[in-house]
């Protein structure tokens, strides 16, 4: 993040920024607290999970560019998605492009 200009988060080897999460603190715990910390320092912000590069937005009209203007650059979160044995994971926050198209 550092190289490209990035505030970012220090992440910790092996966990990157997750140090702590499903243990100590809440992962909703984690990220609140660095949008606290960078909402009005930054438009958004890097983190880490395990070693992928993760983007924090911290900036309201960021976040409306990103979800509606850019939204077919930015639909798939790369999140646990598996309908045939977990269906409640298959909601509308969570599904990637594909599954977004009406047939």
């Amino acid at each position: 993040w550092e190289e490209r200009g990035f505030d970012y988060v220090k992440p910790k080897f092996p966990f990157g920024n997750l140090q702590g999460v499903g243990y100590k603190i809440h992962f909703c715990q984690l990220s609140s607290e660095c949008y606290e910390r960078y909402k009005n320092k930054a438009l958004a912000i890097g983190l880490y999970f395990f070693t992928q590069p993760v983007v924090l937005v911290t900036n309201i009209d960021l976040v409306k560019q990103v979800l509606v203007c850019d939204f077919k650059n930015f639909h798939d979160r790369g999140l646990y998605v598996n309908t045939e044995a977990d269906p409640l994971s298959g909601h509308l926050f969570c599904i990637e492009g594909e599954l977004w198209c009406w047939q």
